[in-house]
């Protein structure tokens, strides 16, 4: 070849590798692999570091919970007895004798059994003053009645028919018991009136229709209940009689009132008894003659919270979720209504769901969740303006509201299976509402929730429901903390094994000093 010819048209010489170009290079894979495997186990450590619970910093580390392990089989529920005491039923979900009643004081984080036992309880409706406790299971025709204070069973009421949750007066000290109309043709419900103290019998109102709910009204001496067909039922309180009557269209949340303008307050849904897709409503009634004074219509479709009245702003808050009729376009709001007029203030969008709404008077602060995608949005009170929008989780599971600090206990669950059913422990996030950030996150157990909380020391009442799978379910997965790390490398690293399969988690109750 000429050699003014192109170096593209050389010919290269060969090239000799020396012999210790193999040993260099096996070498270098060795150390590779070596810093690889050293990465992997930072990172693990890492890993495992992250997952402690979060504590506040300068904060000293909380003591170990105490906590007292239920019947595998248990599901159980609380409640707030005011005085830094709480009440814990737990029993079959079956509704098998016995149900146990447990009694916790949250200040001293103890937890004691009672003696008293009964048949599947479905409702417990607490009364704080007297400390008395009224059971019942939706079935019987009979109610029992609770002394927490000793933990004795002070009286079995008889009813002669299926009783409802009550609810108790918030001026008298009266229960009002809701009864279904029995089997006779033509029957109807009624109210039972007892007396908190001692149980006996005060009066009865006859109700037409299945009464579910009652409320009552103090500002003007008023009943106002639910049945089963939509319809509101407007009593007075000292005779019974009958004063005026609504009926919605689609099914109602439960009414709120607000006691300085005596304006009664109903969100109506979007779906018909029938399953027909109808305008939703937040209607406003006069308590003392139930006229209308205000209608708002909401989406077609759309399902709608009970209402949450300001005081101190004179706010009334809703919030509604849309039903997406195939589209992927379908957003929550959350509706500000003025509590004289009923007008509508303003409408806010937060995101595509809502499913908590709840209230902080003393930072004139309105908190939604959303439990599908993980989030809680604060808006201002007194304007309805969105404040901040943040992420705690994957899914968040119930929400508690500590007034006395401004805080909302946040459940936040653990990894989900594909059906949504949490298969590893959650925690708990502490949210403060007026700066509308997590303070605080505490490990909890399987599909935990705060039931209670003590103003005074802030210790709070948790239940782990836990886990139980029947016969023909599939076990459970333990959540993989290595499935980050690629298939190809946990073959080489032994100590990596496959997760647990877990079919049963007993509940537990736990009382968590002040958070």
């Amino acid at each position: 070849m000429p050699v003014n010819s192109p170096w593209w048209h050389r010919r290269q010489p060969a090239l000799h590798r020396p012999s210790s170009w193999t040993s260099t290079r096996r070498f270098s894979l060795r150390v590779l692999r070596s810093l690889l495997l050293l990465l992997v186990l930072v990172a693990s450590w890492t890993l495992i570091a992250t997952r402690a619970p979060a504590q506040v910093a300068g904060s000293a580390a909380q003591p170990a919970a105490p906590t007292w392990p239920l019947d595998p089989q248990d599901v159980a529920y609380g409640g707030d007895l005011g005085g830094g005491t709480a009440f814990v039923v737990s029993g079959l979900d079956s509704g098998a004798l016995p149900w146990r009643l447990w009694l916790a004081n949250l200040q001293a984080r103890t937890l004691s059994a009672t003696a008293v036992t009964g048949h599947g309880w479905l409702w417990v409706v607490a009364d704080p003053g007297t400390g008395h406790v009224f059971a019942g299971d939706g079935v019987a025709t009979s109610i029992e009645m609770l002394d927490t204070r000793t933990g004795r069973l002070l009286r079995t009421v008889h009813l002669g028919r299926i009783a409802q949750m009550p609810s108790v007066g918030e001026a008298a000290q009266r229960l009002y018991v809701p009864v279904d109309p029995g089997t006779q043709p033509g029957a109807s419900g009624a109210i039972v009136v007892l007396d908190i103290q001692d149980g006996h019998r005060v009066s009865t109102f006859p109700v037409p229709g299945d009464p579910y709910s009652v409320t009552s009204a103090p500002c003007a001496h008023r009943l106002l209940v639910q049945d089963s067909r939509a319809t509101l039922w407007i009593l007075d309180a000292q005779s019974g009689k009958l004063v005026a009557s609504y009926a919605a269209r689609g099914s109602l949340s439960p009414v709120a009132v607000d006691e300085q303008t005596c304006r009664v307050f109903v969100s109506q849904t979007g779906i018909s008894g029938n399953g027909a897709l109808i305008p939703g409503s937040i209607v406003t009634l006069d308590a003392r003659t139930g006229r209308q004074v205000q209608s708002v219509a909401t989406p077609i479709g759309s399902s709608a919270s009970a209402p949450v009245i300001d005081p101190q702003t004179s706010r009334v808050f809703v919030s509604t979720d849309e039903r997406c009729l195939g589209s992927a376009t379908c957003m929550a709001h959350v509706l500000m209504l003025d509590a004289h007029s009923g007008a509508l203030l303003a409408t806010q969008v937060v995101g595509r769901e809502a499913s908590t709404l709840l209230l902080d008077a003393r930072d004139a602060r309105v908190v939604v969740t959303a439990n599908d995608t993980g989030s809680v949005t604060t808006l201002d009170a007194r304007c309805g303006r969105v404040l901040a929008t943040l992420a705690l989780g994957p899914a968040l599971g119930a929400s508690f509201l500590d007034v006395a600090r401004g805080r909302l206990l946040v459940t936040v669950l653990g990894p989900m299976n594909q059906i949504g059913d949490a298969i590893g422990p959650g925690d708990i996030a502490v949210f403060d509402i007026k700066r509308a950030q997590v303070v605080r996150r505490v490990e909890a157990g399987w599909n935990p929730s705060v039931q209670a909380i003590d103003d005074q020391t802030g210790s709070s009442l948790v239940i782990e429901q836990g886990l139980h799978l029947l016969p023909d379910e599939p076990a459970q997965s333990a959540p993989d903390r290595w499935s980050w790390v690629p298939a190809w490398l946990r073959c080489h690293l032994p100590f990596i094994t496959a997760p647990s399969q877990i079919r049963n988690v007993p509940p537990v109750v736990t009382i968590l000093a002040g958070l």
